[in-house]
């Protein structure tokens, strides 16, 4: 009989299981995901296939071996790299050696090893949760639109202080509001009491730009 969880057939043999590479749907249906084209999910998938549960971050994929897998030039294999880092997947766990100026005999190149942001990282003892940075993710085209929608708001709430601001009026010693601009001029001469004051009256002259003369005269006037 095997180990708890370990398959045996009828010879004893181990059954070994066939690996897969999980993926969640959250991923796949975000707007990072979908803002992928075909070559940059292909070699997100590429990533993954590598990808053993504990190598996360020393996953070794080079822009050579998804030119060859692809069957894409190496500029465009390198431009899915950059736009799986754009987008928030993946991070470099380790610089390609091939950068490096190191001239030693015999030496072999290192691809860059890879770190999926959607997986924890790093050995048991010392285990990194998953950054899952493509959830932030934000296309120029939804900044664009914020960008527009909060200059809208802005004007409208401009538009709508410069409408409620009061309008100034003159106020004489009646305590009777005249109008001092932007309303009609009055026709002839108004008379008003003065405040307090027995038998004085107030005239005021309201010509056509809004401004008023007051002549104060007694009652035997």
């Amino acid at each position: 009989m095997g180990r708890k969880g370990h398959r045996v057939d009828a010879t004893g043999r181990s059954i070994t299981r066939p690996k897969y590479a999980l993926i969640n749907h959250t991923t796949m249906e975000s707007p990072a995901f979908k803002s992928l084209g075909a070559v940059e999910r292909a070699t997100f998938l590429m990533i993954y296939n590598r990808h053993n549960g504990g190598n996360n971050g020393q996953i070794p994929l080079s822009i050579r071996e998804v030119a060859l897998e692809l069957d894409i030039g190496k500029t465009r294999a390198a431009k899915a790299f950059d736009e799986l880092q754009r987008a928030g997947f993946v991070r470099v766990g380790l610089k390609s050696s091939f950068d490096w100026k190191v001239e030693l005999s015999g030496f072999e190149g290192r691809s860059t090893r890879w770190r999926l942001t959607e997986e924890p990282s790093g050995p048991p003892e010392k285990r990194t949760p998953a950054t899952k940075e493509f959830a932030a993710w934000r296309s120029p085209r939804d900044d664009y639109v914020g960008h527009l929608q909060e200059r809208v708001a802005k004007a409208k709430a401009k538009k709508i202080q410069n409408a409620v601001r009061p309008q100034v009026r003159g106020v004489p010693t009646s305590g009777q509001g005249v109008p001092t601009s932007g309303q009609s001029a009055i026709e002839g001469v108004l008379s008003v009491p003065v405040g307090g004051h027995r038998g004085q009256k107030a005239q005021l002259s309201v010509p056509e730009d809004g401004q008023y003369i007051s002549t104060i005269h007694s009652a035997s006037q």
